[in-house]
């Protein structure tokens, strides 16, 4: 048997349930999705604390092996320093006559400077 036309578009009744359960899901869905970006920001949130101590831990680290790089830098030049002293007090002790020409040479040239410095004032 064949349905009639009142038969075929549904009822007032059925629309309704059909929304309310519409409107019913979209709530669900809504909530199921707070509860998503709720949980997503925490991770993040997580994330950022781990990623910020990673990176402190790291700055700490390179911070460590600079100074230590500055440490050997600053031994080094100190060792250079002590060897040039001693080979320059050896090469006096060895040589002191050109020596003290040379001593006397920069004392002569610093009084010339400074008288020329003088006139010109």
């Amino acid at each position: 048997m064949a349905k009639s036309s009142s038969e075929d578009t549904p009822d007032r009744a059925d629309i309704e349930e059909h929304e309310r359960l519409a409107v019913e899901a979209i709530r669900s869905d809504l909530e199921d999705l707070r509860e998503d970006v709720t949980e997503l920001a925490q991770a993040l949130r997580r994330h950022g604390r781990l990623r910020a101590s990673d990176l402190g831990a790291e700055a700490t680290r390179r911070g460590h092996e600079f100074v230590e790089d500055a440490r050997d830098a600053v031994f080094e030049m100190r060792e250079a320093l002590t060897e040039a002293q001693h080979d320059l007090r050896r090469s006096v002790r060895s040589h002191p006559v050109p020596w003290a020409g040379v001593l006397l040479g920069m004392v002569g040239t610093g009084l010339l400077v400074a008288l020329l410095m003088e006139r010109r004032n």
